[in-house]
């Protein structure tokens, strides 16, 4: 029996000496402590009746010049004046992502009784089309541009939005991660 009990003891010894960040999936490494950005709004409330898991709205393929894509986003962080700016980036399919926009943080503010700064992100479809350089007619129904943000904040360093590698370890009832989202081309 004690035989059992020191193999037992060694192996969680070497197990737990043989960390490998990659396998991390909230890749605490790259995230700073408390520092997220939170979809709100119809956007989160279109998210959880959308066909696709973390799609936030969709878009039409015949009539892109009336289409916006539209969010609410909400700051979480410890200190809730270190966000300098919220750079947004596109992707379709495995191609390189291109930037759409910046946000400024100034623009993000806390509500009357609320305790995170609040606001709202607006993208015209044409602009998103535009920086990928794609037309409607590039896309098919159920086609999918991923918007990503990657907050900046006013020390200079970065939280990219590919250190949120596993949103759903996220979720919960009320919480949804901002930072990688997608936005589904629809009739």
């Amino acid at each position: 029996m004690k035989k059992y009990i020191i193999l037992g003891l060694l192996t969680l010894v070497g197990l737990s000496s043989c960390q490998d960040p990659e396998l991390d999936p909230l890749q605490f490494e790259n995230t700073k402590q408390g520092v997220l950005i939170a979809l709100r709004g119809k956007a989160y409330d279109y998210r959880l009746k959308g066909s696709v898991v973390g799609e936030i709205d969709s878009f039409s393929i015949s009539k892109p010049e009336n289409e916006v894509l539209e969010f609410d986003a909400e700051y979480i962080s410890k200190d809730v004046s270190n966000l300098s700016k919220i750079e947004i980036y596109a992707r379709f399919k495995q191609e390189n992502r291109v930037k759409l926009t910046t946000v400024e943080g100034s623009t993000f503010k806390v509500a009357s009784g609320k305790r995170y700064p609040y606001g709202t992100i607006a993208l015209p479809l044409t602009t998103i089309l535009k920086a990928l350089g794609k037309t409607p007619s590039s896309f098919v129904r159920k086609d999918v541009i991923r918007i990503e943000s990657d907050l900046v904040l006013t020390d200079g360093s970065v939280i990219p939005a590919s250190s949120i590698v596993n949103s759903s370890l996220y979720e919960a009832a009320h919480f949804y991660p901002a930072h990688s989202l997608l936005y589904m081309a629809g009739q």
